[in-house]
């Protein structure tokens, strides 16, 4: 009798944590060439719960948004390093998205995209990453114009890719394989594993080169193992002469970072007041030096390359 009613208790308890954090998302995010990540999700939550908590993908986290199935915005405050707690005013599902600076970094060329949740999500590389290597085998991939599209289980990944700055990626030389024991082949498995990661790397390449070619006839395949062409500042200053300094700044930050920033990372890093920066990138639209995209909640902004829109 005491084991049941133990089994009762746990299973509340259980139910009231679901209740109060959600259920699992469903995870879309989307990485920048200067290695800024956008985050939307949509979450379940029980309307007769007055709020709710749900977790981060980051720590480094800013712009988050929080609206309810009717578009109303829905107070949100943090909750711990890595969590957010929101007053959902008994709505059944919530949609959020955020900025996060700290699922992504960079080595020399090399920039790592590292994850570990308990649930899927879909990952959209930057366009023309080149990926150079992945520890995790996705469900699905497909090529949204230039960038990959990842359909990724729950767990640990990194992915490893260069974007159109880097000029050349030096091989890395594979792990060395340790000599089995003598007792036997206890380290077999380890060694099998390690043989099949750069296999299970290959063969996501070479399907996705596969995939695209039939759905782009007569078109270039993505861009997977082959070095694209990097931006050069002065070229633009070529097209475009007479930017001031400080717009020149602003072209020579975007071409080291891909050629595509956020306007917001552009003022955090270059420390310019919001309204300076807005009147700065309209300025470089007008002149033909960059274009401002529209992405969600935010301005992702351009190079212009000769021939592009105008």
């Amino acid at each position: 009798m005491v084991r049941l009613a133990a089994i009762l208790i746990a299973i509340v308890v259980w139910g009231a944590a679901e209740a109060s954090f959600g259920a699992l998302p469903h995870t879309e995010i989307t990485v920048y060439p200067d290695g800024l990540a956008h985050v939307t999700a949509q979450v379940e939550v029980d309307p007769q719960e007055p709020s709710f908590v749900v977790g981060l993908l980051g720590t480094a986290v800013d712009s988050f948004v929080a609206v309810d199935e009717d578009g109303v915005l829905l107070a949100a405050e943090r909750a711990g390093v890595s969590s957010m707690e929101l007053e959902t005013f008994g709505s059944g599902l919530v949609s959020i998205s955020y900025d996060v600076h700290d699922i992504v970094s960079k080595d020399g060329r090399i920039w790592t995209f590292s994850l570990d949740i308990d649930h899927e999500y879909t990952l959209l590389m930057p366009g023309g990453a080149v990926i150079v290597g992945m520890n995790a085998i996705p469900r699905n991939l497909d090529t949204v114009g230039e960038s990959v599209r990842l359909e990724m289980p729950s767990g640990p990944a990194e992915i490893s890719y260069i974007t159109n700055t880097a000029r050349s990626v030096e091989p890395v030389a594979p792990p060395a394989t340790p000599a089995p024991d003598d007792d036997g082949p206890s380290g077999d498995s380890g060694t099998l594993m390690l043989l099949a990661l750069p296999l299970a790397a290959g063969a996501v390449g070479a399907f996705l080169a596969i995939r695209a070619r039939s759905r782009r006839p007569g078109g270039p395949a993505p861009h997977i193992g082959e070095e694209p062409e990097p931006l050069d500042p002065e070229a633009v200053f070529a097209r475009v002469p007479g930017l001031r300094d400080e717009d020149k700044e602003i072209v020579r930050y975007i071409c080291e970072n891909g050629g595509e920033v956020s306007e917001s990372r552009l003022r955090k890093k270059l420390l310019r007041p919001r309204t300076s920066m807005w009147r700065a990138v309209q300025r470089l639209s007008r002149e033909g030096a960059v274009d401002i995209i529209k992405r969600d909640s935010h301005n992702q902004i351009r190079i212009r390359r000769e021939g592009g829109p105008q």
